[in-house]
């Protein structure tokens, strides 16, 4: 682990002294682009605009540290949540692109099941900026190593969510010897293709509830879209998401130009001998349904994977938390040799 103040700026350490009920949910605090949310819009919320404030879930004693890392020409945000003796570090990668971690914060309370847990905003997300003026793979995978060379010891365990997931499974495949095991939940597909297809499932889900007359339709101003949305992506269309997963709008240009920078991609190959020990999540609810999770598994086809299905959840563990942060504890622990 390196904590070279001249590269980090520590924001701020601390103890969280117990859990606090998160604020009421509000749809207008959510906006959005109305195309980049179509696909993938994994990290819908966060704590607002700027960096994360206090987190609602921590546990008790768990230290909590804000950084700053100077990367070329921007900065990247992170965060870190640890138990006094962590048993596994958990670096934790947003959905999107182009929203933050915000949503990422009641993970922290893997801490008191005695997991470190590292995220951060991805480039030109949250209260990051832009390293510089690529979009693709290869530039997310480094600034995942630059945080990693910060924060983390290797070998770590890996969450990626929705779009989290391929860059989750990717950096894995890419660096085989630092990561340790990969949870992964609602992960999006290796292929273009197979995102497509995940798409087209979404806007039937969309339809059907705008048939149903549980949203209306589709709003003039594309940042009210997400508010708009929102529901689509629940098991249960009127759930009321916690505080967590509100007031944080999206970066279209980012979303935009992240899909237009990854092209036609096919990473089917470099998956093919990932043998990594793998938690796979997969809502039985998902707006963008079994394939979407079927071509992650068939690409995955050398792995260890336990695949759990989540009855009663869509595309997040907010709905389910009891049936997901307890089996990823375990798991971690699992693949740490810690009884």
């Amino acid at each position: 682990m390196n904590t070279n103040k001249s590269t980090w700026q520590l924001f701020r350490r601390g103890a969280i002294s117990g859990l606090a009920r998160p604020p009421a949910f509000t749809r207008s605090a959510f906006t959005a682009a109305s195309f980049g949310v179509l696909v993938l819009m994994a990290s819908l919320v966060g704590c607002g605009p700027g960096r994360p404030g206090p987190t609602p879930s921590s546990p008790p004693q768990a230290a909590v540290e804000e950084h700053v890392l100077t990367l070329g020409q921007g900065e990247l945000f992170a965060r870190r949540t640890a138990p006094p003796d962590p048993v596994a570090s958990l670096l934790v990668l947003h959905g999107g692109p182009g929203m933050s971690s915000g949503y990422l914060l009641d993970l922290e309370q893997l801490a008191s099941m005695g997991i470190e847990v590292i995220a951060f905003d991805q480039r030109g997300s949250g209260a990051s900026g832009r390293p510089d003026a690529r979009w693709t793979l290869a530039a997310y995978h480094a600034d995942v190593e630059a945080v990693v060379d910060a924060l983390a010891t290797a070998p770590f365990h890996l969450f990626g969510h929705s779009w989290g997931g391929l860059l989750a499974m990717t950096y894995a495949a890419n660096h085989p010897e630092q990561v340790e095991s990969l949870v992964l939940f609602g992960s999006a597909p290796p292929t273009r293709d197979a995102l497509q297809r995940a798409d087209a499932s979404f806007q039937e889900r969309v339809a059907e509830l705008r048939q149903a007359d549980v949203i209306g339709p589709p709003p003039e101003d594309p940042e009210d879209y997400l508010a708009w949305v929102l529901p689509s992506y629940f098991h249960d269309p009127g759930f009321a998401p916690p505080g967590a997963l509100a007031n944080q709008p999206i970066q279209p240009q980012v979303n935009r130009a992240t899909w237009q920078a990854l092209g036609a991609f096919d990473s089917r190959q470099e998956l093919s001998g990932l043998g990594l020990p793998i938690l796979f999540f997969y809502g039985e609810s998902d707006p963008f349904g079994r394939s979407m999770a079927e071509a992650s598994l068939e690409a995955l086809e050398t792995a260890q994977i336990e695949v759990v299905w989540l009855t009663g959840c869509g595309h997040f563990w907010h709905e389910c938390p009891l049936q997901v942060l307890p089996r990823v504890a375990g798991f971690l622990r699992q693949q740490s040799a810690v009884p």
